[in-house]
């Protein structure tokens, strides 16, 4: 089983892509309510209230509408989801950038629903993606693999990164709003990696997506054809 999945280059360089743009993603994720009390002077509860409707809001449309896009595109192509995907890192690293130069707590609010509506678009697509790739009785585990790719180095480094970042501008002179939004600019260095692994997994997709059960075969592999 652990054969087919690490063996699957497509599947390797997705966990490796999904993980860089996981970095970014928690980081915001975890830093924006402090972002919106130093830099705006709102309390927690205004904060949250922003956040938890913007998350609600974002979060529902952006991932229904990846998958929707996903599905319309692939009468053109069989990478249509890869295109969603590398769509979502764009747009997810823009709207982070239009978050942190904004001067309007308005148009921060805004910046951060349209930021998780475009970091949402590839949730569904990636899951898709996984199951083309693996026969189904080890789907369950290459997500498991790829939710651990996310938590052990997105999750975990992402927001240490960040306010280790911040605390080292802040300890140069910044001021705490500041160097937060300084630290969440520097961690969009990820993105072009989380684009690159993810643009050289769709170049092996096709190829590995059609051949599922012969490379399950090749790996000694049990599989029943009915």
């Amino acid at each position: 089983m652990f054969n087919m999945i690490f063996k699957c280059r497509t599947l390797v360089l997705m966990f490796v892509g999904a993980a860089f743009f996981f970095f970014v993603n928690a980081g915001v994720l975890t830093w924006v309510a402090p972002l919106f009390q130093r830099v705006y002077n709102v309390s927690a509860s205004q904060a949250g209230l922003a956040i938890g409707l913007g998350s609600v809001v974002g979060g529902l449309i952006g991932t229904v509408l990846g998958g929707v896009i996903a599905d319309q595109l692939r009468g053109f192509s069989a990478q249509s989801g890869f295109w969603v995907m590398m769509g979502s890192i764009i747009l997810t690293g823009l709207s982070l950038v239009s978050l942190l130069m904004t001067v309007s707590y308005d148009f921060a609010v805004a910046g951060f629903a349209f930021y998780i509506l475009s970091s949402s678009l590839w949730f569904g697509v990636v899951l898709s993606i996984i199951s083309e790739l693996l026969v189904p009785r080890m789907r369950a585990t290459a997500t498991a693999f790829y939710l651990i790719s996310i938590t052990f180095t997105g999750f975990a480094l992402g927001p240490y990164t960040v306010g280790l970042v911040s605390d080292l501008f802040q300890a140069s002179g910044s001021s705490s709003g500041e160097s937060l939004a300084i630290a969440l600019m520097f961690s969009l260095v990820a993105l072009p990696f989380a684009l690159l692994f993810i643009f050289m997994a769709s170049k092996t997709f096709e190829k590995e997506s059609s051949s599922v059960v012969e490379r399950a075969i090749s790996l000694g592999e049990e599989v029943r054809l009915t």
